[in-house]
């Protein structure tokens, strides 16, 4: 896992030089098909403002960046494949439309480039957070 939370650092920081997000696919590692995995990347037309990244790991999953300058918007998401076991099997990341920073989440499920339940948003930092979801298991008492 700690694997996997760099390799996230990794692609944000490649987000910011302005590469496009890659394709969606059934499984998030699958963006890196026909490969031992690795990174793929997708720049935007030329004179183009979006761009991003993907970095794979065969059945397990992917971290993807993207941002958009014309926006600005742009994600930072880490999504683990449903073989693997909750909260694994869901995502964790970052995304921003231009007008605020939401942190997303969900276990049990794939990032589909945006999120409208985000974990927290920075619109409305003193709102309740929006519950990760039932395949999270219920959340150990403090």
């Amino acid at each position: 896992m700690r694997k996997f939370i760099i390799t996230a650092l990794v692609a944000g920081s490649c987000a910011a030089a302005g590469l496009v997000a890659a394709p969606a696919f059934a499984e998030p590692s699958g963006a890196c098909a026909g490969g031992p995995g690795g990174v793929v990347t997708q720049p935007g037309a030329p004179g183009g403002t979006s761009g991003g990244i993907a970095v794979c790991v065969p059945g397990t999953g992917a971290v993807s960046a993207n941002g958009d300058a014309g926006g600005p918007s742009g994600s930072l998401v880490a999504d683990g494949d449903s073989g693997n076991q909750a909260p694994a099997n869901g995502y964790v990341g970052v995304q921003s439309d231009g007008s605020s920073l939401q942190v997303v989440g969900e276990c049990g499920a794939d990032y589909s480039g945006s999120d409208t339940t985000p974990l927290f948003d920075t619109n409305n930092p003193t709102a309740q957070p929006t519950a990760p979801g039932a395949a999270c298991g219920t959340p150990a008492a403090p």
